[in-house]
């Protein structure tokens, strides 16, 4: 399962199971990308063309990938909190 998908999966099903999630999975030529955006890590596009897409194949797997992508993002949450509160910790031994 890549990285993409999961995160879709994870956008669809970040709210309750009862608002009833799609993924949906489709082919964009990249020369139909007029923006690309990364900075989140959450791979967004924009299309200079409507899309044609299907639905994921596989409905079953999409909580589970929701699952991945929350855990990914505790774990980075997780160094990014240590990492600051190391440098509070140099700083505050600098002063």
């Amino acid at each position: 399962m890549d990285t993409l998908r999961k995160t879709a999966c994870f956008f669809a099903c970040r709210f309750s199971p009862a608002l009833k999630p799609i993924v949906l999975k489709a082919h964009i030529d990249a020369s139909d990308i007029i923006l690309w955006d990364d900075s989140r890590n959450e791979k967004e596009i924009v299309s200079r063309r409507d899309i044609s897409a299907k639905l994921d194949p596989e409905p079953e797997t999409w909580a589970d990938a929701a699952k991945i992508v929350i855990g990914r993002n505790k774990a980075r949450e997780k160094v990014q909190r240590e990492e600051y509160e190391k440098k509070l910790a140099e700083k505050a031994a600098r002063s």
